[in-house]
């Protein structure tokens, strides 16, 4: 059986972080993870979470791709450069 880390509710569907073996039955949840782990990376950097600028090209310059905004864009750079994807998982037929 599959639990939500954030809520524990149980899941059938949704997003997996590969790299810390979290679910996240919650778009908004998922993407608050996605968004903590951007933050820990700019801050790894001494990045001012305030300067828009200076966040944008030392993302560039570190991660080699542009600070996702968008949600598109944050969901598909989880999918490229975190190990996070969205799955189904089947009932534990043993329960």
């Amino acid at each position: 059986m599959v639990y939500c880390n954030i809520t524990n509710e149980e899941m059938f569907d949704g997003w997996y972080n590969d790299n810390t073996g979290e679910y996240f039955k919650y778009e908004k949840d998922y993407l608050n993870h996605i968004d903590k782990i951007i933050e820990e990376t700019l801050i790894w950097h001494n990045v001012d979470l305030k300067d828009k600028d200076a966040m944008k090209k030392v993302f560039l310059k570190e991660e080699q791709v542009e600070l996702p905004i968008s949600v598109d864009d944050r969901l598909e750079y989880a999918y490229n450069h975190l190990g996070c994807y969205w799955s189904e998982w089947l009932e534990d037929e043993e329960e």
